[in-house]
């Protein structure tokens, strides 16, 4: 596994603007499944968990027990190490959001970046909707120096999701949105002046 750089843990700043969103109860028991330096951690109150696989808790070999937290937060990693086509790379995201829920009984609260989020496919929204938790909250994050968007976004036990989703959409296979019947490639076709003049009469209708 490749060494993380330091600019992938979440900076204190960050984390603090992050916990102002979450609110503890005196009886929560906080899970930080990928702890890094320790941001967040610090800043959660009352009792509190951790793994960290360089400090030798793998978050997936870790004794816990299936509902052992009201509360899990992290930022999880993207993949197993940062050079896109290695043979080894894996993608984890998901693996830790999923490993997250088997363990919560309340909240789980997760920083995603751009690629991430457009990893939340309408399958995993289900599979998340299956083990019994719904999308109650995300806030959009602009962070200088990191890359992109960031979304800060909770799962609710037994809540309704605030978003909705479709698994699959059929198109026709041979006419585009332009009204052209295709004998050709679409993308070939799009490219053409009869694709985007019919799509200014679209436009003007």
């Amino acid at each position: 596994m490749e060494d993380c750089p330091t600019l992938h843990y979440t900076h204190p700043v960050v984390a603090k603007e992050l916990l102002n969103d979450v609110i503890f109860n005196d009886d929560d028991i906080t899970l930080e499944p990928c702890v890094g330096g320790g941001s967040l951690y610090n800043l959660i109150p009352g009792k509190k968990d951790w793994c960290e696989i360089e400090a030798g808790r793998d978050f997936f070999t870790y004794p816990f027990k299936e509902n052992q937290f009201t509360k899990v937060l992290l930022n999880p990693p993207y993949s197993s190490n940062h050079i896109k086509g290695h043979k080894d790379r894996k993608l984890l995201t998901f693996p830790f959001i999923f490993k997250s829920l088997e363990l919560c009984s309340d909240e789980v609260w997760v920083l995603l970046n751009n690629n991430m989020l457009n990893s939340l496919t309408p399958s995993r929204l289900q599979r998340i909707s299956d083990l019994g938790f719904g999308l109650v909250f995300l806030r959009v994050l602009n962070i200088a120096t990191w890359s992109g968007r960031y979304y800060w976004i909770c799962w609710k036990k037994n809540k309704k999701d605030i978003i909705s989703w479709t698994n699959h959409i059929e198109l026709p296979k041979n006419k585009c949105e332009c009204g052209a019947e295709l004998k050709g490639d679409l993308t070939a076709h799009r490219k053409t002046n009869r694709h985007w003049a019919n799509m200014v009469k679209i436009k003007n209708m």
